[in-house]
């Protein structure tokens, strides 16, 4: 959802293929239209690229309107048949907080 005021936003996507899919890249003013405050998108997309890191950010609909990092981040791509070693990087942790169990099970 667009919380942002006063200006239309998108989730724009790097280096990620999309499957063909371009209108989900999310390059205001090329690929998509901005969705306005208050509105909702979902964005569906399968990712069958390389194993890596990728990255994404919001991209404004208004010139003039400091909005093009109001949401970043990693989007990281794990390796087929990762599953578990997911679930396990992604479960709570019984130790405290900065410490990983993978380095204890391993």
């Amino acid at each position: 959802k667009n919380d942002v005021p006063y200006t239309g936003l998108s989730i724009h996507l790097h280096g990620l293929n999309l499957g063909g899919a371009v209108e989900y890249d999310g390059a205001v003013g090329v690929s998509q239209c901005p969705l306005a405050e208050g509105n909702t998108y979902v964005y569906d997309v399968v990712v069958d690229d390389s194993p890596g890191t990728y990255w994404y950010h919001t991209s404004s609909g208004h010139l003039g309107v400091d909005a093009y990092d109001a949401i970043r981040g990693p989007l990281i791509v794990h390796p087929s048949g990762s599953e578990d070693l997911v679930d396990l990087m992604n479960a709570p942790s019984p130790l405290p907080s900065g410490y990983s169990t993978i380095a204890y099970e391993n």
